[in-house]
Order: C-alpha cells, then structure tokens, then sequence
C-alpha cells in the first residue's frame, strides 16, 4: 500500500476510536505510560533543567495534556514548534496555556507566540498516523519532524494509540525512527 493511501486508512480508523467513546480514556492511560516513561526509562536528573517539545493534539491525535499536572509536567521546561523564517520547525518554549491559535504548517494550530525563544529540545513528544515496534513513523507527509529529526541528538518519543501500532510501514530513506513509542497500552523501546 502506498503512503497515501495507508495515510487515509489510518485516519479513517481514528476517526472510528474517536467516535467509540474510549478516546477520553484512552488518552489518560496514554498520559500515564509517559509518566512510566519518564520513571522507569530514562534517566533524568535535573527535571527543573530539562526541556521537552511537545506539541498541541490536533482532533486526531493523542492527548498528552493530562500529563502536564504530574510533578514531572509541571518541573520541566516546555516547547512547541512553529515554523521559522526560514520554512523549517523550531521549537520555542512556551507553557500550554500561552499557546495562541494561528496557522502554521498549513493548517490552525495553537502555538508559541512568534515573541517567544527559541531553544534545543532533549526529549521530544511526536505525533503519528502510524508506527512501527520498531520505531517506524508515517506521519502527514509534509515530513517536518523528519527533516527537524535529522539534526536532533535528544530521545524522541512517539505518541500513538496502541491500534495505531502496525507491523510494517512503507519507509524512505529520509525518514527517522522513534527511541521510544508511548501507547495508551504500552511503552515500547526502539532502539
């Protein structure tokens, strides 16, 4: 199957989980793996000093939002990703309810106010249509996180449901793949 037709698979499947009524829930299992995440597999010290990029869940995407009323949501520094002037994604740090809505990426979004710094993420929150155990991603093809990726030394983690989790994806050679993926059933190691 090509990518863009897996893409509209893929979203019409999450449009079907969104209408079941298991969307709320299994959004907060989600925000709880991260919490086991950050507990059990990596080894983080100075929360206060470590930054994450997240992003704002658009209707179809996981929810990580409960996770920022945890001890280690409310201890790090957070960012959000805009496009800079030069057309490419850079993350600016921002907490969730400074984030303005504006379109970027070609679509509305909420995002860091343009006066906002900019600053190099270690941990990074991605989101999908698609993975792969180990560590394959299709996202919505406009390749940003690939292209932000390919420069990027920090733990990447994608956030997905568990039906999104596939056993094999059409991959290119500029695509990048997760160190971890973070379900609302599990955590998966990558790499």
């Amino acid at each position: 199957m090509d990518k863009s037709s897996l893409r509209a698979r893929l979203k019409s499947a999450l449009i079907v989980l969104k209408g079941s009524g298991d969307f709320e829930s299994k959004n907060k299992l989600l925000a709880s793996n991260i919490g086991r995440l950050f507990n059990f597999h990596l080894k983080i010290t100075h929360l206060n000093q470590y930054k994450i990029g997240a992003y704002a869940p658009m209707d179809l995407e996981p929810s990580w939002i409960s996770f920022l009323e945890t001890e280690f949501g409310q201890k790090v520094t957070w960012s959000y990703p805009l496009l800079n002037s030069a057309g490419k994604m850079d993350f600016c740090i921002s907490k969730y309810q400074e984030l303005e809505k504006r379109r970027d990426f070609g679509v509305e979004l909420l995002l860091p106010k343009l006066t906002m710094k900019s600053c190099s993420p270690d941990l990074l929150f991605i989101p999908g249509l698609g993975f792969t155990a180990s560590g394959e991603r299709i996202g919505k093809g406009k390749g940003f996180y690939d292209k932000y990726l390919n420069g990027f030394e920090g733990v990447s983690v994608g956030l997905c449901f568990e039906e999104q989790i596939l056993m094999e994806l059409p991959t290119e050679e500029h695509d990048k793949k997760m160190q971890f993926i973070v379900t609302d059933k599990r955590i998966i190691k990558c790499q």
